[in-house]
């Protein structure tokens, strides 16, 4: 299993730091009897069903760490990358591609990236969300990733309003580098044939809020990436500053980092007293298609 999970970790290029450690970690796991019993369960589990139980796998994850000292995250993270085996044997047999799992996977480094930025521990501290992957519920193309759920609330749009329970398509951006606008209306048409029952498609996230003109300085992919949406709501929230300034505390404000000119733009933002937000945005129906 270690030799599968560097060879899975290098296929996703993770830093070399992090594939030492999860190399290290799971040597550790490894010769504790205990804790190697409730990893290969958990990953038994998975390959048998095709179904990860968050609940499950989170308990033994905290159970793992206090028999062998290894964080829970490093944890959780190294049973993912375990499950990443018997998933493409899914992918495969839903036809779906090594394109499909490739992209998807990208995920997983996305989030040991975030995970030691805010926490110095490689690993993934959202384990809840990453298994939507293996459970078939979150898919990528390309830069985006996309959801198929239902609208939860009557929406109104300049098209007319949209009934609460209409199946739409969930769009997620991981930060994953640049947001390149062409890239993401490849994205978008790759996802409209895929999910071609759908034809509503949202995106509820930080990048949507509309005083974003009013705090980032143009020329911005951001900016450019609103436009793809007609933004029907939003609201004010700091809950996604992390994101912007990645780190764990963004309470004192002139602490925050300024080293990049999105992050110099929000920062004066909130030192001058400004709102920050989400915003909520349907698709344009032309994008994509």
């Amino acid at each position: 299993m270690k030799d599968y999970i560097v060879h899975i970790c290098g296929r996703l290029q993770f830093p070399r730091a992090a594939i030492d450690e999860y190399a290290s970690a799971y040597s550790r796991i490894h010769v504790c009897r205990q804790a190697l019993e409730l990893f290969e369960k958990c990953v038994s589990d998975y390959e048998n069903t095709g179904y990860a139980d968050f609940e499950v796998f989170d308990a033994a994850a905290y159970k793992i760490e206090v028999r062998t000292g290894v964080h829970r995250f490093t944890v959780s993270m190294l049973m993912m990358l375990a499950f990443t085996r018997h998933l493409k044997e899914i992918y495969d047999a839903k036809g779906f591609g090594e394109r499909m799992y490739l992209d998807i996977l990208q995920d997983l480094r996305c989030k040991n990236t975030e995970c030691f930025q805010l926490h110095g521990v490689y690993g993934s501290f959202v384990m809840k969300w990453e298994l939507k992957i293996f459970n078939i519920l979150l898919f990528c193309f390309g830069r985006l990733q996309f959801e198929p759920k239902s609208l939860e609330n009557d929406t109104e749009t300049s098209a007319g309003v949209i009934k609460r329970g209409t199946p739409a398509v969930s769009i997620h951006i991981p930060s994953n580098g640049r947001l390149d606008i062409g890239l993401c209306i490849d994205s978008v048409k790759h996802a409209r044939v895929f999910f071609k029952k759908y034809t509503v498609f949202y995106c509820n996230s930080w990048l949507l809020y509309p005083e974003n003109h009013e705090i980032i300085t143009p020329p911005s992919n951001i900016l450019k990436f609103m436009n793809l949406f007609e933004i029907v709501s939003c609201a004010e929230s700091r809950a996604d500053l992390w994101r912007i300034f990645a780190v764990s505390d963004t309470e004192e404000f002139a602490a925050l980092p300024e080293d990049t000119s999105l992050r110099r733009d929000f920062k004066h933002r909130l030192l001058c007293g400004g709102s920050v937000g989400v915003g909520f945005g349907i698709l344009k129906s032309n994008v994509g298609v």
